[in-house]
C-alpha cells in the first residue's frame, strides 16, 4: 500500500492508515520537554513514558493535564 502524500510504502492497510495521520498537520505538543510534538498519541505516550520519573517530580517541570491522561489511556 502505498501513501497517496508520500513515498511511503506499507505492507498493511492499517499501517498506511495510521501513517496517514501525519500529513494531517494536527500535532499534540509534549507538556514535559515542549520542543517535541507529535500526531499520533502512541507515539506521544511512548516518548512521555520515556521520561523518567525524577523528571516527572520535579517541580519545575509541567504537570499532565488531567485530561491529557484521559486521551493518552485510549
Amino acid at each position: 500500500f502505498k501513501c497517496p502524500e508520500c513515498t511511503k510504502t506499507c505492507s498493511r492497510f492499517h499501517d498506511l492508515k495510521r501513517h496517514g495521520k501525519i500529513h494531517l498537520g494536527e500535532r499534540i505538543p509534549c507538556p514535559y520537554c515542549h520542543d517535541h510534538d507529535f500526531s499520533r498519541k502512541d507515539a506521544l505516550r511512548r516518548h512521555v513514558n520515556s521520561k523518567n520519573i525524577e523528571e516527572r517530580d520535579n517541580p519545575r517541570m509541567p504537570q499532565l493535564h488531567p485530561d491529557l491522561h484521559q486521551y493518552l489511556k485510549r
